[in-house]
């Protein structure tokens, strides 16, 4: 700590906390206007309902056999009033790779069938 009472600040905010359940904390820090949010699992996240709301996070199908779904980061964490967002299907494992390799790496399309033999891309 840079200083000395940082520090017993500190161990009485902690103290404070060790005495009231994580809700507790957060609604009477809420009440007064401190700015707070708390920190949660990975499986806390994803049962927030705020999480799904927003479509911070879909649940998205995959185009494989037996309609499997997968969980994916939303269009977007950031909502703008007039600029709507959507969310568009997951790539292919390798759908991309002929304008990566060809557009970006300058490879033609021997290069591309040599990896594709080579088992190096699908």
């Amino acid at each position: 700590f840079a200083t000395d009472q940082a520090e017993v600040r500190m161990e009485l905010l902690h103290e404070w906390c060790e005495e009231r359940t994580v809700a507790e904390a957060e609604s009477l820090l809420v009440g007064a206007d401190i700015p707070v949010g708390r920190a949660m699992s990975i499986p806390e996240v994803l049962e927030d309902r705020q999480i799904w709301e927003r479509d911070v996070m879909m649940e998205m199908d995959i185009d494989e056999p037996g309609g499997k779904k997968i969980l994916a980061p939303g269009p977007t964490i950031i909502k703008f009033s007039k600029t709507p967002t959507t969310a568009g299907p997951i790539p292919k494992f390798g759908e991309h790779n002929t304008e990566i390799y060809t557009s970006l790496l300058g490879m033609n399309s021997d290069d591309l069938s040599e990896l594709r033999e080579d088992g190096v891309i699908g």
